[in-house]
């Protein structure tokens, strides 16, 4: 885990795993997964997570993940409080990111990555 430097807002993490369980705390989670595929749950739904794609996981309930056929991935990851989130989108006159949920959390995107 680490802050990038000058930017308290944020707080980047990597590694590799075989499973991990949030809860909603108040931030977002970005990641980005890497190695191998993994599983993700999130109340009843149940995602395959692949190489390359991303995830985007808003504060708006718990979310788990585990491996599959007990072979770890790697994934970095970036998480960023919910009034930080507003902040950094520079717009310190309306909340646009207020409530900001990922009903579809799993990402195919390059570019983005």
């Amino acid at each position: 885990m680490w802050r990038p430097v000058d930017e308290d807002r944020v707080l980047l993490m990597a590694g590799r795993t075989t499973r991990y369980a949030i809860e909603p705390r108040g931030e977002y989670v970005f990641g980005i997964v890497a190695g191998q595929p993994m599983r993700s749950r999130r109340g009843r739904e149940t995602r395959l997570v692949l190489p390359g794609q991303l995830v985007a996981w808003d504060p708006s309930n718990a979310h788990a993940g585990a491996a599959i056929d007990g072979q770890p991935w790697t994934s970095r990851l970036m998480l960023v409080e919910v009034g930080d989130l507003s902040q950094l989108a520079s717009d310190q006159d309306t909340d646009p990111l207020a409530n900001v949920a990922f009903p579809e959390p799993v990402l195919s995107d390059p570019e983005l990555a």
